[in-house]
């Protein structure tokens, strides 16, 4: 079974980076950000400002979009 590691996996909802479709957020800068997804990190800035179970719901959605 493969692993990934955890500089791959977006370090707030834990997608693989690599299944990002802009792969990884981007930096206030526009420079890309590695730690984080385009779904939490775009522009510099965390969009979530939600509760446990609304992350959660959200993170099933997109691991079922992306086949996991």
């Amino acid at each position: 079974m493969k692993t990934t590691k955890n500089s791959e996996l977006c370090q707030c909802c834990g997608i693989q980076i690599n299944k990002d479709p802009e792969n990884g957020g981007t930096n206030l800068d526009v420079t890309q950000n590695a730690k984080y997804c385009t779904y939490c990190y775009p522009d510099g800035e965390f969009l979530f400002k939600a509760t446990v179970e609304e992350m959660q719901a959200f993170c099933i959605d997109k691991m079922i979009e992306q086949g996991s």
